[in-house]
């Protein structure tokens, strides 16, 4: 987190990986504003600098004003505003934009607003980095939000719902203010943003045009937030068209590692931010301190097309830009794991409710939801753990979750040759006090040399003391059921598994425990 120079006060923590915070013109201090996780980070900064938009801009319909939100891209002057007032997608398309000193016309022909410096010209084209050119691609644009972000999970990223949870915590000093989602992307945190109400405005801006125009799409889809204040800009993030000190807060989701230069965008965003603005960003880590040292050159070399960072890379950025009141927090729970905590197994599955055996025993690891046996081929690339019972109560196969998580030290139980452990703590109706060890989290009797009696204990355990999960959590592409596990194969046209007589017949086979009996024989 980073704050200016007038009024400065020290920022919340917070999120996802999660993340950093800071503030202009202030020395750096662990404060509540900027968020960084471990293989993926989040972090909040705070500037400010009182200036406002004007406030006449409301009250005419088509006037000619100064305004002293967006100014020129090439010389930082306000623009010339010519149009109806107002900061939301009609107000803009209609209005045209001009700069007294360069007398250079900015206009949204298309469904953006574009104020980048090339804005304009037809001759000459301009190529970015590799790594800013593939977001400008339809294709890319248009699977952004249809599995490509959604595969951040993966890399320690809580998911969108919790970051958006987070950054709101930051944010919560400025509610009411003007926000900019830089590098917005297909407009899933604008979008989000602009839905919940808190800010006077919101601008969603990316350098893509073809991620401006899939994020105007997903507006139009949902009226409440079509209906609110929020544009669409196009604008490089090292030169952002906003006057020094007019912003109140700035977003940037899963976005520092694919800025061409870092350090002009942090330098930006300081400029922009007023006093006791607030920026809330993340991103991945090229590594981080629990990396073990014969990695970290693998990493370096393996990451070389993109600006990955460390944590002491982007405090030293901050603190270049003038920003203060910078802090970190590493990632808590993903949301596999929050997932299989909260959902409910051995349950009748509502899409199969006349289908046999429709209980929920599989986890999708991608949606992070309980599914049934008939639910398994519309989720077949993605990672399914099975979840078992075990003195009623769910558990999980050791070899199967120790390739998502570090498990040592949890008592492990035997069920039929598969060493297991417990999802959650159970509840102990009294204390027994006896040698050997006691789970640190529910003091259940172990045995030597475990601490924990379940994955959730051991959950609770490192984030009171640790801080950070991400030390103990393992990156897993694939994971798939193993060949015992029963999938129904004939799938009818409303989705409900029909077995033929002969499979039933098998099943019966199968799942008879014991022979016909027979009387022994008389002496």
């Amino acid at each position: 987190m980073a704050i200016a120079p007038p009024s400065l006060r020290p920022l919340p923590k917070s999120l996802f990986p999660k993340y950093p915070c800071f503030s202009r013109g202030f020395p750096f201090r662990p404060s509540p504003s900027l968020h960084l996780a471990s293989q993926s980070f989040r972090f909040t900064v705070r500037a400010s600098s009182a200036v406002a938009v004007e406030p006449d801009l409301r009250s005419q319909q088509n006037q000619t004003v100064e305004t002293e939100l967006f100014s020129c891209p090439v010389c930082y002057d306000p623009l010339i505003r010519k149009g109806p007032p107002g900061l939301n997608l009609d107000a803009i398309y209609r209005s045209g934009f001009k700069c007294k000193k360069c007398n250079k016309s900015y206009s949204s022909k298309d469904v953006y607003l574009d104020l980048t410096v090339t804005a304009g010209l037809r001759s000459y084209t301009e190529v970015k980095p590799v790594r800013t050119e593939l977001f400008r691609s339809p294709l890319v644009s248009f699977l952004y939000e249809r599995g490509w972000r959604q595969n951040f999970n993966l890399s320690g990223f809580p998911g969108a719902d919790e970051e958006f949870r987070m950054a709101q915590e930051y944010f919560k000093p400025v509610e009411g203010g003007t926000l900019v989602d830089v590098s917005c992307g297909s407009g899933l945190f604008s979008r989000k943003f602009a839905k919940s109400g808190t800010y006077s405005g919101v601008i969603a801006l990316d350098f893509s045009e073809n991620m401006l125009r899939q994020c105007n799409d997903f507006i139009k889809q949902d009226a409440s937030v079509s209906a609110s204040n929020i544009a669409l800009v196009r604008a490089d993030v090292s030169r952002l068209p906003f006057s020094s000190g007019s912003i109140d807060a700035v977003h940037a989701g899963a976005a520092l590692h694919c800025w061409p230069s870092p350090s002009n965008a942090f330098a930006e965003i300081s400029r922009i931010l007023r006093s006791g603005g607030v920026f809330v960003g993340s991103t991945f880590l090229r590594y981080t301190s629990s990396t073990p040292w014969l990695i970290r050159p693998f990493r370096e070399r393996v990451m070389q097309s993109y600006n990955y960072l460390t944590e002491e890379e982007i405090e030293e950025l901050c603190t270049n830009s003038g920003l203060t009141n910078y802090s970190k927090k590493g990632i808590q729970k993903p949301a596999w794991l929050e997932g299989i905590f909260s959902q409910k197994f051995f349950v009748g599955c509502s899409y199969h409710e006349s289908a046999k055996k429709n209980e929920k025993k599989v986890f999708c690891l991608d949606c992070c939801i309980s599914i049934c046996p008939h639910c398994v081929p519309s989720h077949g690339f993605h990672r399914l753990l099975q979840v078992r019972r075990y003195v009623y109560h769910d558990v999980l196969r050791l070899e199967d979750v120790q390739k998502l998580i570090d498990c040592s030290n949890v008592q492990a139980y035997t069920i039929n040759s598969a060493k297991v452990v417990f999802i959650k703590k159970r509840a102990q109706n009294r204390q027994f006090k006896g040698a050997g060890n006691y789970c640190t989290s529910c003091d259940r009797s172990l045995q030597e040399p475990f601490i924990h009696c379940s994955l959730g204990c051991k959950v609770d355990y490192m984030l009171e003391h640790c801080k950070d999960l991400s030390p103990f959590l393992r990156k897993c592409n694939t994971l798939r059921l193993s060949p015992d596990f029963l999938i129904p194969q004939d799938i009818g046209e409303d989705g409900m598994a029909k077995i033929s007589d002969d499979q039933d017949m098998a099943t019966s086979i199968i799942n008879r425990r014991k022979g016909i009996p027979h009387r022994s024989p008389l002496g």
